[in-house]
């Protein structure tokens, strides 16, 4: 899962990237749609949702494996304070982190709508250039600490399976 992770990951924010780099060239001087507008808020919509799978993604093998470890500290006869509940603390940070990174994501999003020329809020634009670059920093970040607890998990869990073998 850890490849998978991070391919995902990688991918999450080199989109990210491509559709700040857009933004800059979204709308012209005067304050009207250029030919790019479109392809950013495609892209950027595109990017909110691949985010969303990305740290989804990274949830979902700790709700699996928390359960697999559970189960197999029952049939192997393990304390579960060793195996099931640092897992369940590591599920628990994962949340944490996935909807960290989705919530600054979408909320980028929701402030690109409102800066749209043709909502006329009169918001600054630099509210959705700030909150962009800090959406990428945040799904960089929260994406390496999923990385590192998928790897504490993936490595408990080959530990566990060898208990099993063994015995």
């Amino acid at each position: 899962m850890a490849r998978v992770f991070a391919g995902l990951a990688a991918s999450n924010v080199i989109l990210m990237i491509v559709v700040f780099g857009l933004g800059f060239g979204a709308v012209g001087a005067d304050r009207r749609p250029t030919d790019v507008y479109a392809v950013h808020l495609t892209l950027g919509i595109l990017a909110g949702l691949f985010c969303a799978l990305t740290h989804v993604s990274a949830f979902t093998y700790f709700m699996a494996t928390s359960r697999w470890l559970r189960e197999a500290a029952v049939k192997g006869a393990l304390e579960e304070r060793e195996v099931v509940e640092p897992a369940l603390r590591r599920k628990t940070r994962a949340l944490a982190l996935a909807m960290t990174a989705i919530a600054v994501t979408v909320i980028t999003m929701f402030m690109g709508a409102a800066v749209d020329p043709a909502v006329r809020l009169e918001i600054p634009s630099t509210v959705h250039l700030a909150l962009g670059l800090l959406a990428i920093v945040m799904n960089l970040g929260c994406a390496a600490a999923e990385f590192q607890l998928i790897r504490v998990q993936s490595e408990v869990m080959d530990a566990v399976a060898a208990r099993l073998n063994t015995s």
